[in-house]
């Protein structure tokens, strides 16, 4: 009986546009990431599932990396 543990990102929240506390101006901010755990046991095929969500940290935007 192994337990396999997935993971899984259904959504983000962004910012259009965000200014940071240094002034720093970025557009598509990740503000927020909703995830979901599953934990399923491969002996008795039961899941449980942990539903979540993060704030991202954008008090300084300097090392912002952005993706298309």
């Amino acid at each position: 009986m192994a337990i396999t543990y997935k993971w899984a990102i259904p959504s983000l929240d962004t910012f259009d546009t965000y200014t940071d506390e240094q002034g720093n101006t970025e557009t598509d901010v990740i503000a927020l990431i909703h995830w979901i755990l599953t934990a399923t046991d491969s002996g008795t095929n039961v899941s449980v599932k942990r539903i979540g969500v993060v704030k991202a940290n954008i008090d300084d935007l300097s090392g912002f990396t952005a993706f298309n």
